[in-house]
């Protein structure tokens, strides 16, 4: 399951990327050359992107993965692509070679997912805007996908890493049914995402121009009625004043009111509450859905987080006439492990916080998070023999040592 994860995270994360380098081509060909971007140039993404994942994945130095990059933007020269645009697809590969340096410095472990990344919704704001300045419609409305896209793979893959690290905390522990758990979690994202995305798609087939029209038309409205319904009174009470006759009151009357056209305000004020009502109800459908999936997950966790108590075995008390003595304790193999252990674990005293009420688990879930090493290995063979009935011997002891050897 573990290894599952791991592959669809990098999937992620392609796809990520792929979706912004498209975009970032698209804005270099109309705001560097001003022409527009050809729809040959997406598989040219495609493949640098797919290219540099596979070598990462099985380059160990850097001088090989530099090498790669620039032999995969030879193809590039016999399809007749332009020199300028060949340069753009180079800045995308040394920002990959880049990353793909870094992967490989960190033991080719994916680092967990963290803030958003603002500056490149920040770019895509950007795209989006000058698409808008220079009236290019395609621009405009590929930033505009681009970024609900990018949004939403960017939740997805933050579920995912959340995920993963649920079941591996939770992998050791018994009457958890981890499947059960990740496929009904992943049904119920799935679930909203698909939501959000039907969302997205009914508000942007709306004409937006329209309904503002129709709210600023109404607040107008509103706003002279109120202004017309006081000099109106006003006019009243001076007519009354005047003591003008009946006849003449209902004329000035019946000529204010076509002249102010009310039954056109009425119409407009109309439509500004139907909005406002089918707002509200939008809004509180909206409501009732985060509240359902809020009572869903609760009772999901209620149900899923039963643990089996561990049956204990009650350890026989056997007397012997011959103690063991205190050297033969502290050099046991066991007492080697946790002296190898601990010495280990000490050695990131400065990036993790070493408390007493921390389980082995929880430092390994620290060091991984701040770090990037994955001791989880070398944690789980101390567990079982500390906590455990396994024994330590000279093969545990080698592979301990070569699990530290390999983390430093």
């Amino acid at each position: 399951m573990t290894r599952k994860i791991v592959v669809i995270r990098k999937l992620i994360d392609l796809i990520f990327g792929c979706l912004f380098s498209w975009l970032f081509v698209m804005f270099s060909a109309i705001f560097l050359f001003r022409e527009e971007p050809k729809a040959f140039f997406v598989p040219c993404v495609i493949w640098i992107y797919v290219t540099a994942y596979i070598i990462r994945e099985l380059a160990k130095t850097a001088i090989t993965i530099l090498f790669a990059h620039a032999v995969f933007l030879v193809p590039f020269y016999f399809f007749n692509i332009e020199n300028r645009f060949i340069v753009i697809f180079a800045i995308i590969s040394f920002v990959l070679f880049c990353e793909g340096y870094k992967y490989i410095r960190a033991g080719k472990i994916l680092k967990p997912v963290g803030e958003a990344p603002w500056y490149i919704f920040l770019f895509c704001f950007i795209f989006f805007l000058y698409g808008v300045y220079m009236k290019n419609e395609q621009l405009k409305n590929a930033s505009y996908i681009v970024i609900v896209l990018l949004i939403i793979t960017y939740l997805i893959n933050l579920y995912v890493d959340g995920l993963g690290k649920y079941l591996s905390a939770a992998k050791n522990v018994s009457g958890i049914p981890l499947k059960n758990i990740a496929k009904t979690n992943s049904l119920i994202v799935g679930l909203i995402m698909l939501f959000l995305g039907i969302t997205i798609a009914v508000v942007n087939s709306h004409d937006w121009n329209t309904l503002v029209d129709i709210i600023v038309n109404g607040i107008v409205s509103v706003i002279k009625l109120i202004g017309f319904g006081i000099l109106f009174v006003f006019n009243i009470i001076k007519m009354f004043f005047m003591r003008m006759p009946v006849g003449q009151i209902n004329d000035m009357i019946g000529e204010e009111m076509r002249a102010n056209n009310y039954a056109e305000h009425g119409q407009a004020i109309f439509a500004l509450l139907k909005t406002l009502f089918v707002a509200a109800m939008a809004f509180f459908l909206l409501m009732l859905l985060i509240k359902f999936v809020g009572r869903l997950f609760i009772r999901h966790n209620r149900l899923s987080d039963i643990v089996e108590a561990a049956p204990v075995k009650k350890k026989e008390i056997i007397t012997t006439e011959k103690r063991k003595s205190i050297f033969s304790i502290l050099f046991s193999p066991e007492e080697k492990v946790r002296r190898m252990y601990r010495a280990h674990i000490l050695g990131y005293r400065y990036d993790v916080k070493l408390k007493e009420t921390k389980t082995c688990g929880d430092i390994c879930h620290d060091i991984y998070n701040e770090t990037g090493d994955d001791v989880s290995e070398l944690t789980e063979i101390y567990s079982e023999i500390r906590y455990g009935e396994k024994k330590a011997d000279r093969n545990v002891i080698k592979k301990i040592s070569s699990l530290i050897t390999g983390n430093r």
